[in-house]
């Protein structure tokens, strides 16, 4: 009997922890470890230590350290379970340990795959199978042993250990054969990512033509006239304190025309937000083509130059940030980086605006693995 399968126990006979809790492994493994359940209960088992980096630096706070086994105070209770059936489990948390575990190993979009439904990372896993068939509905075992490596929703997974009796929500987002889901990522890499005419029909808030030069030019016109209406109101806010403060204003008359100045100041700033955000997709031609002609550029170079994982790894990480993953469809998520003019001080050096792609696609199924050869 596996902790899966005790949480499942558990649950179906409404039997939850000393504070009233659901259970999870967690709670379960310190429990199956607590020496209180077969009749001794230890103290002293750690210190508050008030350490600190920096020696003229007193920390507010400490922090707990295990004490040596030798420093523990015994104190008997009344038992649960026996002694024999304690050392029993504890042996067998042993040998877990200390059986081989294959470590974990990371695969080319660990990390980066999101689910579709409930929001959580889709982790990687790797096992090994045996093969089976089916001949006359008798199951005909194979002595094949075959590599099964895969992306699986880590919700999902959480959810397999709990019974489906206390109304848990499955996640019913499917996991994905690695080297499937891999195809088709660098598929949209090198037919879409490599081509600016491409690009430009996935990328958010971009228009195949940005010769917007006059609405360009009526948006700048409008924030100048808005940047001297708060220069103006700075000048009368200024000219209001220095009247109340030679006694030529009653205080009544100057917190009301403060008041008013407040209010118009806020409706231009606003105005001058609401402008600024209308900005950055309305550059001039050259700045942006050649921000996309580059950014198309480097992914191409790079995408030839990577022949081998850590170098794919490494070229997945800098251009894209998300994948979303719903029941064998996908969406690539990322963003152009281009240089623009700070509008919101032009005294200062260009800002680095972003513009975002999603790029959608579908995973082929019944691909077979020897196609990841044309990563």
């Amino acid at each position: 009997m596996n902790q899966s399968t005790i949480l499942r126990y558990l649950e179906e006979h409404n039997i939850p922890t000393k504070n009233n809790k659901t259970w999870d492994h967690v709670k379960l493994t310190n429990t199956l470890k607590n020496t209180a359940y077969m009749g001794i209960k230890y103290f002293n088992k750690s210190n508050l230590v008030k350490e600190s980096v920096n020696p003229f630096y007193k920390p507010k706070y400490g922090k707990l350290k295990p004490r040596d086994k030798s420093e523990w105070l015994p104190v008997k209770v009344p038992p649960i379970i026996s002694v024999e059936l304690f050392d029993k489990v504890q042996e067998r948390f042993r040998k877990n340990k200390e059986s081989y575990k294959k470590p974990s190993q990371s695969q080319l979009l660990s990390n980066l795959v999101k689910c579709g439904i409930c929001g959580w990372s889709y982790s990687p896993y790797k096992r090994f199978y045996r093969g089976y068939k089916r001949q006359n509905r008798n199951v005909i075992k194979r002595y094949g042993v075959y590599e099964k490596v895969a992306y699986t929703c880590g919700n999902r997974l959480k959810q397999k250990a709990h019974s489906t009796k206390i109304g848990i929500v499955r996640c019913t987002n499917s996991e994905t054969i690695a080297h499937r889901l891999e195809f088709c990522v660098f598929t949209i890499i090198r037919e879409i990512m490599t081509d600016t005419a491409k690009l430009k029909n996935h990328l958010i808030g971009f228009k195949n033509k940005i010769t917007k030069s006059d609405t360009k030019l009526k948006l700048e016109e409008r924030l100048k006239i808005l940047d001297q209406k708060l220069s103006d109101i700075t000048k009368s806010e200024k000219e209001l304190l220095d009247k109340y403060a030679r006694g030529n204003m009653s205080r009544e008359e100057y917190v009301s025309k403060s008041r008013n100045c407040d209010r118009e100041s806020n409706e231009t700033k606003k105005k001058r937000n609401e402008l600024i955000k209308q900005i950055p997709n309305l550059h001039e031609d050259d700045v942006v083509e050649k921000s996309i002609r580059h950014y198309c550029e480097s992914i191409k170079s790079e995408l030839e130059d990577a022949t081998d994982f850590y170098s794919q790894r490494q070229l997945l990480q800098k251009y894209i940030s998300q994948i979303v993953f719903t029941n064998g469809e996908i969406v690539m998520m990322g963003f152009v980086s281009i240089q623009t003019k700070n509008y919101e001080d032009p005294e200062k050096n260009p800002s680095t605006d972003k513009i975002e792609f999603r790029i959608r696609g579908k995973v082929k199924m019944g691909m077979k693995k020897d196609k990841r050869d044309n990563y």
